[in-house]
């Protein structure tokens, strides 16, 4: 009897404390809550804000390297090969083979939880 009892106390008492666990994490949340969001969106605010100038420049900066070799453009469509275009290396080379490969190979392993694939 005395066992059923204390059985019984102790399960009222965990009930009771994640009840009061529950609503003070709550509390905690409303109370606390707008000011961490606040503290983030100024934060975010504030990068965007000061790498803005830097990415206008940047792709001012592009269009015009862009412009001044048209060559580029038809680059991908008949690969004649282009000195200054790094798209022409980075999408027509040999060496972006092995990249897709390995990321495949990372993929599988992941999806299948196996043996890496050799």
């Amino acid at each position: 009897m005395l066992n059923s009892i204390k059985g019984s106390l102790n399960c009222l008492y965990v009930v009771f404390a994640f009840i009061s666990a529950l609503l003070l994490g709550a509390l905690k949340g409303l109370i606390f809550g707008p000011i961490a969001a606040l503290v983030l969106i100024i934060g975010n605010v504030g990068v965007i804000l000061g790498l803005f100038p830097y990415h206008v420049a940047w792709t001012v900066y592009t269009l015009v390297k862009f412009v001044h070799i048209p060559a580029c453009i038809a680059d991908g469509a008949d690969r004649t090969p282009c000195r200054d275009s790094t798209l022409h290396h980075n999408f027509h080379s040999e060496e972006s083979i092995p990249l897709f490969i390995g990321w495949y190979r990372l993929l599988h392993d992941l999806i299948s939880r196996g043996r890496p694939v050799s």
